[in-house]
């Protein structure tokens, strides 16, 4: 990547490199272990530009500090500064939809898991499945173990009901769990209305969408320029000061970046209505509530999904007469949400836009 902005030259023999280094050293005003770090200072939100890249290219460019800096915000090459690579034909703003089945992400099994609902994989277990362990997660045969030792050991004393849940604990947990996966939720932050920004349906609307961010990012870039023309003419103080202009206006990029994609993304959704499907097949009464409970306070942290498609069964008491049917149903009406019967066994609930529930409030599961 490196040798293809700064060209051939890159490949040149490591020992004319360090004889440059040195002849350059007793030349310029400034020592080139403090250019190092002054351009590293300079590109430091760049988590791909360490010093080494920044020794390698400086020393590539002869020691210019100006050259330099230029081809390491090629190198580093922010979101923003690919704004004209990035742009869109037309076509591929074509909407796009099709169903597709609800998958837990690793951070939702690690929060069934901490609130007690944890779904085993027990075909994994007897047939020695060899997939890798999700990133974070203990040894696979650290897992293994755990899980036969749940399926086949009683334990000794049960200190609670597992039954109950704390809703006001359950809450806090998913309130953490939540962090990050709001991504353009009510209260997040959003750019105001604007009729260009209804559509995002050709190449003019994503300029409209991504110019705040290129234009921070060259007036960063610019001031960078200028802070390493001051640098190498011995203006230490004003390179300071002007650098510390590019970084404030590197931070306006990227948040200017980061509304862009929220905005793009609102602008691309809306129109979306997204359905999840569950099963509360099997399940008896209370574990069947709980984790609808649990699902509900889940989806009020993604604003993406708009209905929850909960298959309850028919019951043995008769067609539509299912005990955990009728618990669903007393639940939702109780919470006043909006439900519809697709069939005799699945309900279809309307959680757009629902962030509370009364049940957040109870101090156990009583349902």
């Amino acid at each position: 990547m490196v040798s293809d902005v700064i060209g051939k030259s890159y490949s040149k023999h490591l020992g004319n490199c360090c004889e440059g280094r040195k002849d350059v050293v007793d030349k310029k005003v400034y020592r080139v272990e403090e250019a190092e770090q002054f351009l590293c200072s300079m590109l430091g939100w760049d988590d791909q530009l360490g010093m080494g890249v920044v020794k390698d290219v400086l020393g590539q460019c002869g020691y210019d500090v100006e050259k330099a800096l230029d081809a390491l915000i090629d190198i580093s090459a922010p979101s923003c500064s690919q704004f004209n690579e990035n742009l869109l034909h037309p076509s591929q703003f074509t909407d796009k939809t099709s169903d597709s089945i609800y998958h837990p992400s690793e951070k939702e099994y690690e929060f069934l898991q901490s609130v007690g609902y944890v779904c085993r994989d027990y075909t994994s277990v007897f047939t020695g499945s060899k997939e890798q362990p999700l990133p974070g997660s203990i040894e696979k045969t650290d897992m293994q173990q755990k899980i036969l030792e749940s399926l086949f050991s009683i334990p000794d004393s049960q200190k609670h009901d597992p039954k109950c849940m704390d809703w006001k604990n359950v809450v806090k947990k998913v309130e953490s769990f939540g962090k990050g996966l709001e991504f353009c939720c009510a209260g997040g932050k959003q750019s105001p209305p604007d009729a260009k920004k209804d559509h995002v349906g050709n190449k003019e609307a994503y300029q409209v969408f991504r110019s705040p961010a290129q234009v921070h990012y060259d007036t960063m870039k610019t001031y960078y320029q200028k802070a390493a023309a001051a640098y190498a003419g011995g203006q230490w103080a004003h390179a300071a000061h002007l650098s510390e202009q590019g970084k404030h206006h590197s931070l306006l990029a990227r948040e200017a970046d980061e509304r862009a994609s929220r905005d793009i993304f609102h602008s691309r959704n809306k129109d979306i209505k997204n359905a999840v499907t569950i099963d509360l097949h099997g399940q008896h009464v209370k574990n069947a509530i709980g984790l609808l409970k649990l699902h509900l306070l889940l989806f009020a942290y993604i604003p993406s999904i708009h209905f929850l498609k909960v298959i309850t069964g028919c019951g043995a008491d008769g067609v539509g007469k299912g005990k955990i049917k009728r618990s669903v149903i007393n639940l939702v009406e109780k919470e006043e949400i909006q439900w519809s019967e697709e069939n005799s066994g699945t309900l279809l609930l309307c959680i757009d836009g629902r962030t509370e529930y009364k049940f957040q409030e109870c101090d156990s599961d009583t349902d």
